[in-house]
């Protein structure tokens, strides 16, 4: 009888709720930045001289709205080009083109958006240094962009302006793209390496690249990511690892030695994510803790001096002060020049946990933070692109229990037919549940621990599962 009581008085007294737009997925490029809206619009900032923002116009110093249009799904930058997703499965991308990055069967520099072949079943992807990835809803992985080391996963080293099929294999899960190389994830978590290999990143014990994908140890993995010569990623058990080059500390080992396979940081088990950069590493834990380690020399780590650190350090929160980390991070791609400067591309943008805001830290001298200049910070800058004035959006109340969960989350609607999405903390879609008044059972049994998101018309809550 209590609970029914506290469950109806909530009710009660919030039988409408005010949704303010939020940002929900935020992309860093090399020297410029991308967010995704609630309201499914797109916004950008920082250099445009490639065309990557996609805008037509000069660069910017703080966010403008690419377009009008209200269906994007998801963004992902790469050193200057990017790629994007449509609420109609339609894949789209713009900027440099030099080596068919954009795969539009031509090499030439792409102003504004343009759409990539006329399919419409592509839900996953990701950009790389000039090389490109997306998977389809069949599970099936394809390519296209530089080649020089096989990233391509082809079987050649021939570059491809058109999006090729890697193999035959439909469980492909997620991929990650690094300078020249390429690790994926299938469906079950195995782990897959192919391309450059000059420092051991693809984590085989050798320094021998590969053209087509090869299969890293037997161990089960929730997430990976690449650097500009290195990897690491967090394993189902919540063991965050990493492999590479480790000039700068980037493998967060507490020293400068490269490693030709996995080796895990330090011993703790409650990662629930790690995102590389050009020469440095972010990671999460499943209580929402953000660590930084690697290059600082342009205060990208967020920590507040521009201190190398060879070993995880706790970022401070000034930044979020409701929060202890962020709901969701994007890191630069890498370096840009021939040399492998850690010059470029080294600042971070992520989204505040609970605030939603956009937050940047690290260089600024294309603006790529988006903070109105070009000053560099050696902490987060939050409250970029404030959406104070944006109007609201209305919708009944819906609950969600238990939380956290296990196997079943429980969503009770008081009134009307919605779509609930879920999604992890990357801002990737895992389900869309079609939901009725009353009370809905959502299978959440194959999800890992950790912190997700559901969204239904707007609102947006977030659910621990255990």
């Amino acid at each position: 009888m209590k609970t029914f009581f506290l469950f109806s008085l909530s009710l009660l007294f919030s039988l409408t709720v005010q949704s303010q737009t939020f940002w929900k997925k935020v992309s860093a490029g090399t020297e410029y930045g991308f967010a995704l809206r609630s309201d499914s619009t797109l916004w950008c900032w920082g250099f445009n001289g490639n065309g990557q923002l996609g805008t037509g116009n000069p660069g910017t110093q703080s966010p403008v709205q690419l377009g009008t249009e209200h269906n994007w799904i998801n963004v992902s930058c790469g050193a200057f080009h990017t790629l994007a997703i449509k609420s109609d499965g339609t894949l789209w991308g713009w900027g440099l083109n030099s080596v068919g990055q954009i795969s539009n069967n031509q090499v030439n520099q792409v102003d504004i958006p343009v759409q990539i072949g006329t399919d419409q079943d592509w839900v996953s992807i990701n950009a790389g240094l000039a090389h490109s990835a997306a998977i389809k809803s069949n599970g099936t992985l394809w390519m296209w962009g530089y080649n020089a080391y096989g990233q391509l996963g082809n079987g050649t080293t021939s570059n491809t302006n058109v999006p090729t099929q890697v193999g035959t294999d439909i469980d492909w899960k997620c991929a990650s793209l690094g300078g020249a190389h390429t690790l994926a994830l299938k469906t079950n978590g195995q782990l897959f390496a192919w391309g450059f290999n000059f420092a051991g990143q693809l984590g085989n014990n050798t320094q021998v690249d590969a053209t087509t994908p090869m299969q890293i140890g037997s161990s089960t993995w929730k997430n990976v990511s690449t650097g500009y010569l290195f990897s690491c990623g967090v394993q189902t058990n919540g063991t965050a690892w990493s492999w590479g080059f480790n000039g700068n500390g980037q493998l967060g080992l507490g020293d400068v030695q490269q490693r030709l396979q996995p080796t895990q940081i330090g011993n703790g088990d409650t990662w629930d994510r790690i995102l590389a950069g050009s020469g440095f590493s972010f990671g999460v834990t499943l209580d929402n803790q953000t660590w930084s380690w690697g290059y600082n020399g342009q205060g990208e780590l967020g920590i507040g001096t521009q201190q190398q650190q060879t070993s995880p350090s706790l970022v401070a929160t000034t930044f979020a002060p409701e929060s202890n980390g962020f709901s969701t991070l994007a890191l630069s791609v890498g370096a840009t020049d021939a040399s492998g400067s850690t010059l470029y591309g080294e600042h971070v943008i992520g989204i505040a946990l609970d605030t939603y805001s956009i937050c940047s830290t690290g260089a600024n001298y294309q603006s790529q933070l988006g903070i109105g200049n070009t000053n560099p910070s050696s902490s987060f800058q939050c409250g970029i692109a404030d959406l104070s004035g944006v109007s609201t959006l209305e919708m009944k109340v819906f609950q969600i229990y238990p939380n956290p969960a296990s196997t079943e989350l429980n969503v009770q609607i008081e009134e009307g037919n919605y779509i609930a999405i879920l999604r992890d903390l990357s801002g990737r879609i895992l389900a869309n549940i079609p939901l009725t008044a009353g009370q809905n059972t959502i299978d959440i049994h194959s999800f890992s621990p950790g912190n997700y998101f559901v969204e239904i018309n707007g609102v947006v809550k977030k659910f621990v599962v255990e």
